[in-house]
């Protein structure tokens, strides 16, 4: 029965998709983002999101126009095109590249999808539904998790929702990537009941975080609530609702367990897992080494059969590299790895120069790139403990900030007030002329 409600919901969608591709748009985000295959226990049955990326890019036709800005003279964009041609190349000249197409067809759908984000997405009104989808899409998850952890005594949180956030370390950096969206977009809309939901899903989205026991992702989340308390006017009642909302509850029921995995970052050599995580990442740049410019190919078989040599009879036997870096390093070589982290940077840098020029001119407009701002560093920092450098939240971004590139171009420009010094005093009009101007322009007051 779902997976028939499933089937017809993504109908509707992608009809929808083909008629305006706004919807398209949003229909891709609210699916990778939320994973509904998953909850109807439909995954993997029908190609779903194949065929909502298939009638966007047919409604999309009517947007080609509007290419050349969206997509070539678009500097993020520009980078993130560079960044398919050595990823495309380490593909088809793998040692094994049976290894490596699942893989990276995967990654060549999602992202060619991705790039119709600033081709569509071109009014303020889009883009601020498509914060709203964003944020709904996996703030409900981490409501979700976070309220049923916490209402059950601290339960531990093992696996993720499915697709890209399959386990507990990818499920918990998405929850601290959306953190700042689900903050800001409460900024930005005016109904008051999806403003509660908004900042609901915020403090769920903490406890979930927390009760996924992720170290990467609870270093992230320090960072960016401290950010978000430094950002916010009230800056007490901000910490007071961290702690009594959002990690006071989970870290109390679960603060023994929870504090001694913590712990585990100084003294990860008493910790197998820790352990076996530094054998594999330094296997990762032996990998490196042995083919250093275009890598071993995408796909965790194939670094594996790689790594092999470097790992075999050690704790890291049979694992991945748990650190995005190394691992775009290690699959795709040098030159995917440092436009790889160009992208990230630069992303990052604009945001950060467009919230501060923002706040000069357009200030009710600073929660758009502020929540670019800190997702991207939550990712950033979740990034050295899971590997995930294919992950499409992290592309959602990239091209979100494409797509806020050129709607910041269109803002509306505040008036500048006249220098009373220099501003010349106004011409008195003849008596006739007043007289006239009154008969013609009668007052509206009562």
């Amino acid at each position: 029965m779902r997976g028939l409600a499933l089937i017809g919901v993504v109908a509707c969608l992608a009809l929808g998709g083909i008629l305006f591709p706004q919807i398209g748009i949003y229909a891709y985000i609210w699916f990778g983002l939320f994973r509904p295959d998953y909850v109807a226990f439909a995954a993997g049955r029908y190609a779903y999101s194949e065929w909502l990326a298939l009638t966007l890019m047919i409604g999309s036709v009517r947007c080609l126009p509007n290419a050349p800005r969206a997509w070539f003279f678009n500097p993020i964009t520009l980078t993130m095109l560079m960044l398919e041609v050595p990823i495309a190349i380490s593909t088809y000249i793998a040692p094994i590249p049976a290894y490596t197409a699942a893989s990276y067809n995967l990654f060549v759908r999602m992202s060619l999808v991705l790039l119709f984000i600033p081709l569509v997405i071109s009014t303020l009104e889009d883009f601020k539904r498509l914060y709203v989808v964003t944020a709904v899409s996996l703030g409900t998850w981490g409501l979700w998790h976070g309220a049923t952890g916490v209402l059950h005594g601290g339960l531990r949180i093992n696996n993720g929702i499915g697709g890209f956030m399959g386990e507990n370390n990818t499920f918990a950096c998405g929850l601290t990537m959306v953190i700042p969206f689900c903050w800001y977009t409460r900024l930005l809309v005016k109904s008051k009941p999806l403003k509660f939901l908004l900042q609901a899903m915020t403090w769920g989205s903490v406890a979930c975080t927390v009760l996924t026991f992720s170290r990467g992702a609870a270093i992230a989340l320090v960072f960016i609530l401290l950010m978000l308390a430094m950002q916010s006017k009230r800056k007490v009642l901000f910490m007071v609702g961290i702690l009594v909302i959002g990690v006071g509850p989970a870290l109390y029921l679960v603060h023994d367990k929870y504090l001694g995995r913590m712990s585990t970052i100084a003294t990860y050599e008493q910790d197998t897992s820790a352990m076996s995580r530094i054998v594999v990442m330094k296997a990762a740049i032996d990998v490196w080494r042995t083919h250093p410019y275009f890598g071993v190919g995408m796909g965790t078989e194939s670094f594996l059969a790689a790594a092999r040599p470097f790992v075999e009879g050690t704790l890291g036997e049979g694992f991945v590299a748990h650190n995005s870096y190394l691992q775009m390093l290690a699959q795709c070589g040098i030159f995917a790895f440092l436009v790889y982290l160009f992208m990230l940077i630069s992303v990052l840098w604009r945001a950060v120069r467009s919230a501060r020029r923002l706040r000069k001119t357009n200030p009710e407009f600073v929660p758009y790139p502020r929540a670019i701002q800190l997702s991207m560093i939550a990712y950033m920092i979740c990034s050295f403990t899971q590997p995930r450098y294919s992950f499409d939240f992290l592309y959602m971004i990239v091209m979100y900030a494409a797509a806020w590139y050129n709607l910041e171009k269109n803002l509306p420009q505040p008036i500048a007030a006249p220098d009373p010094r220099t501003a010349a005093a106004p011409l008195e009009l003849p008596a006739s002329l007043r007289n006239h101007r009154a008969k013609s322009c009668p007052s509206t007051a009562n």
